[in-house]
C-alpha cells in the first residue's frame, strides 16, 4: 500500500525536520555571543560562568538522562528548547535591560530552577510509563509469574495483541521464546483464555505462530477430539512447509522454519503423512545455496541428475568431488535444472560453479581445463560469490575485464 501526504502534510513534515536542525544551533548561539574584550564585558563573563554553563550543562544532562524515554532523536533536541529560551533570555536580559550582574544571576536561576521542576514533572508520566513495560518485558521473558502478579493488579489493557506478539515472537530476537509459564499468565486475562476450540485459537495458530512453547501449551490444553480435527488439517504442515521454501538463500531463516516442523513433527507424527518434499524443493534449495535446506530436503530425497549432484557438491565446499566429476569440461556449459522449466534464466554449470564455489574450483576450470568462463558468465558474475576473498574477487575480474569469447566449450 502505498503512503500518500497531502501538502499540509509535507509543509509541518519539513518544519518538524528545520526546527531539529535549528534547535541545536539556538542552544549553542549564545555561548558565543560576548561583547568585545576591549569593552571589559565583566558581566557577560560572570553570567557565562555562573548561569549560563551550569545551564547548558545541566539542560545536557537532563537529556541524556531521560534520552531511554525518547521515541527518537528528534524528542531529544526538542527537550532543549526550555533551556535554549531561557539562555536567550539572559543574553536578552544583558544586552537590552540595565539590570545588575546578581539580578540577571537571580532572575535567571529562579526561571531556570521552574523550568526543570516543571519539565522533569511532564516527563515523569513518560519515564514512568517506559520503566513499568521494562518490568512487564523482563517478568514476561523470565517467565516470572509472581513478579507479573505484582505489577498487574487488573488484567491491563491491549493483552490480546501482547498475546499476538507473543505468539509470533516479535520481540527482534528470532531465537527467543517466551517461557510457557509467561504464556499461561497471559492466558488468564485474555479474551481467548476459555476458547480452545476455536479456530482461531487452533487450526489458524498450528498453521502460523511461531512460538513453540505456545503451541506446546496449546496442545496440551485442547481435548482428544480437537486433537482429531487438527490432525486432519493438511494446510498445518503444507504451510510450515511453504514458509520454509520462501526462505530462499537465508540459512538462519530455514534453520527456524526447520525447527517448527520438527516440533510439530514429533507433536503429532500423524502429521508426518502431509510432509510432501519433492526434488524440486531439492533443486531450488540447491540453486538457492541454502545449505541448511539441503541437508533437510535431502533426507527425503535424493538429486536425480548429475548436474544437481555436481551443485549440491559446489554448495557444500567438496572440492575433491567437484573437480573430479568435471574433468570432462563438455559437461560445463550443460544447464542445470533444466527439467524443472520454471526457475528463471538458464544457468550453465561452469556460471553456478563461478558464482557459488571455492576458489580451487574456479581456478581448476580456468588454468586446468583452459576454460574460457567469459562465454559463460560475465566477468562480474563472481562478485554475487560470497565465498571467494575479496583478493580473488579482484584478480578474476582484471584477469577478464574487456575480454570476449575467443574459446567456447566445443560440444
Amino acid at each position: 500500500m502505498m503512503i500518500s501526504f497531502s501538502t499540509g502534510d509535507v509543509i509541518i513534515i519539513m518544519m518538524y525536520i528545520a526546527l531539529a536542525f535549528i534547535v541545536p544551533i539556538a542552544f549553542i548561539i549564545p555561548f558565543l555571543l560576548r561583547r568585545k574584550r576591549e569593552e571589559n564585558d565583566n558581566a557577560g563573563f560572570i553570567s557565562l560562568i555562573y548561569l549560563e554553563l551550569p545551564i547548558g550543562v545541566t539542560a545536557l544532562l537532563h537529556t541524556i538522562y531521560f534520552h531511554h524515554y525518547f521515541d527518537n532523536v528528534f524528542d531529544c533536541v526538542f527537550n532543549l528548547i526550555p533551556y535554549t529560551l531561557i539562555l536567550w533570555f539572559v543574553y536578552f536580559s544583558r544586552q537590552k535591560t540595565p539590570w545588575s550582574s546578581t539580578k540577571i544571576l537571580r532572575t535567571g536561576w529562579c526561571l531556570f530552577a521552574l523550568t526543570f521542576i516543571l519539565h522533569t514533572l511532564c516527563l515523569l508520566p513518560t519515564k514512568n510509563t517506559a520503566d513499568y513495560d521494562t518490568a512487564v518485558n523482563i517478568a514476561l521473558r523470565k517467565g516470572d509469574g509472581a513478579a507479573l502478579d505484582s505489577l498487574w493488579k487488573t488484567c491491563p489493557e491491549g493483552i490480546d495483541s501482547l498475546l499476538f506478539d507473543m505468539k509470533f515472537n516479535y520481540n527482534g530476537n528470532n531465537d527467543f521464546d517466551y517461557p510457557i509459564a509467561s504464556f499461561e499468565k497471559v492466558l488468564q486475562c485474555s479474551d481467548y483464555k476459555n476458547d480452545y476450540t476455536s479456530n482461531y485459537a487452533i487450526n489458524d495458530s498450528f498453521r502460523d505462530s511461531t512460538s513453540i512453547n505456545f503451541l506446546t501449551l496449546l496442545y496440551s490444553r485442547i481435548d482428544a477430539n480437537k486433537k482429531k480435527e487438527i490432525q486432519s488439517d493438511k494446510t498445518i504442515i503444507n504451510n510450515r512447509l511453504s514458509n520454509l521454501r520462501q526462505c530462499m538463500r537465508d540459512d538462519e531463516c530455514s534453520k527456524i522454519k526447520i525447527k517448527m516442523l520438527n516440533f510439530l513433527l514429533k507433536l503429532e507424527p500423524k502429521w508426518q503423512d502431509d510432509l510432501t518434499i519433492t526434488l524440486k524443493d531439492l533443486h531450488n534449495a540447491i540453486m538457492n545455496s541454502n545449505k541448511i535446506s539441503i541437508s533437510y530436503f535431502e533426507k527425503f530425497v535424493k538429486p536425480e541428475n548429475e548436474n544437481d549432484v555436481i551443485a549440491m557438491a559446489v554448495v557444500f565446499g567438496d572440492n575433491q568431488s567437484v573437480i573430479s566429476k568435471i574433468k570432462d569440461k563438455k559437461r560445463l556449459q550443460s544447464v542445470i535444472g533444466k527439467e524443472y522449466g520454471d526457475f528463471g534464466d538458464d544457468i550453465t554449470l561452469v556460471e553456478f560453479i563461478i558464482r557459488n564455489g571455492t576458489e580451487p574450483m574456479i581456478d581448476f576450470i580456468i588454468n586446468d581445463l583452459n576454460v574460457d568462463v567469459i562465454c559463460y558468465s560475465s566477468a562480474s558474475t563472481i562478485n554475487y560469490n560470497s565465498i571467494v576473498s575479496s583478493e580473488y574477487n579482484y584478480k578474476y575480474n582484471k584477469r577478464f575485464e574487456n575480454s570476449t569469447c575467443t574459446h567456447p566449450i566445443k560440444s
